[in-house]
């Protein structure tokens, strides 16, 4: 990855946590990551990967429902450049580093 898509995917990563908490109600006071942003190299689509506390799959089916709001907010917060299409998906990546310490604590 370059350093502009990197950039971008960084900007991209902020700005929509930023667009979570203001603009999608999120209940029980769950907490919710954007973990990272994966941006194909045309800029087209990207990849938001959450985490959550709670409830995982029903956030991530509820960010999807709302995706055309958080890609209309992000119209608003970038100008002159083109808006990827969003698609949310759960960031496993914790869950994995767990699987893996508890094979090592094994050992």
């Amino acid at each position: 990855m370059n350093k502009i898509s990197n950039k971008k995917n960084k900007l991209l990563q902020k700005l929509i946590s930023t667009i979570i908490k203001e603009l999608i109600n999120i209940e029980n006071n769950n907490l919710i990551t954007v973990t990272s942003v994966d941006t194909t190299k045309n800029g087209l689509n990207s990849k938001i990967y959450i985490s959550s506390l709670k409830n995982e799959k029903e956030i991530i089916k509820m960010l999807n429902i709302n995706k055309k709001k958080i890609k209309h907010a992000l119209t608003t917060k970038i100008k002159n450049h083109t808006i990827p299409e969003i698609e949310f998906h759960l960031d496993k990546t914790t869950e994995y580093e767990l699987i893996i310490q508890k094979i090592n604590e094994k050992k």
